[in-house]
């Protein structure tokens, strides 16, 4: 869930109701298993999947036209596993330019097709389109305006999220398994802010496609406990951003492209 510009964890892409548990590795051992972003520690989300059959809904609202929905089915027939939850916020906000509205939707799909093999197919969608009101200087509010109005009506910031991951397991001798995770995700955001003599709008695209396999070795040796772990990680990332700046009434072009590319293997 982080991206390779270094923008930080984007949490919409696991909402709170697909969280099953949290693991928290401290340090850096978790690098060994986790990539090079990960020498100071691992927080790791496994996300729900399909067991005994349960549904919900929850509802809620609050101040400034605040509403909140979200609808969640799990559960499992012979071979096949589900789980899909979604929700959906929106609020006016207190300030004028302040209004949010923001979807989300994950999906888990496994299904045995013997005992040895076992393939999950997993995804997740998140949009949300804001209202940036921007600050209100001191000389401003001295002047009349509201606390709740904007000088800046037009400032915004739109993003669409996505990711699919398959991941197939093969499992041999009494307790060992091999597992690949091969996923793709492309994020979108699209953001206009305005400041004294112009403005600036920029659109930025991030293709990320990582392929992990994993040989895990839970034999015993000797009658003792084992775990051992062989692996491969590689990572693609493509970035491109397109910016406009206009100052003053000259416009500023700029277009940039980052591609990084990642190995490890444990």
């Amino acid at each position: 869930i982080n991206q390779a510009d270094l923008s930080g964890t984007d949490w919409a892409l696991i909402p709170l109701d697909r969280v099953k548990r949290i693991e928290i590795l401290w340090g850096g051992r978790g690098s060994v298993l986790y990539g090079d972003n990960a020498s100071g520690g691992v927080i790791n989300i496994i996300t729900k999947e399909g067991d005994q059959f349960q549904t919900g809904a929850n509802v809620s609202g609050g101040s400034y036209d605040t509403f909140k929905g979200n609808a969640y089915v799990s559960g499992s027939q012979g071979n096949l596993s589900y789980a899909v939850s979604g929700s959906y916020l929106t609020s006016d906000g207190y300030r004028d330019n302040s209004d949010t509205e923001a979807k989300d939707l994950g999906a888990n799909l496994g299904y045995f097709f013997n005992d040895r093999f076992k393939l999950t197919l997993s995804g997740g969608y998140h949009k949300d389109d804001t209202g940036m009101p921007g600050a209100l200087t001191e000389s401003e509010l001295e002047s009349g305006i509201s606390r709740k109005d904007t000088t800046s009506p037009d400032d915004f910031s739109d993003i669409e999220d996505y990711y699919v991951k398959v991941k197939p397991e093969i499992f041999f001798l009494e307790d060992s398994l091999f597992q690949m995770d091969l996923s793709f995700r492309k994020r979108e955001s699209l953001f206009f802010f305005s400041f004294t003599g112009g403005t600036f709008e920029g659109d930025t695209k991030i293709d990320t496609v990582a392929v992990s396999p994993q040989i895990i070795l839970k034999e015993k040796i000797f009658g003792y406990a084992n775990r051992l772990t062989v692996g491969f990680d590689f990572t693609n990332a493509e970035e491109d951003i397109f910016n406009i700046s206009i100052f003053q009434g000259v416009p500023t072009i700029g277009r940039f492209t980052l591609k990084k590319e990642n190995y490890g293997y444990t």
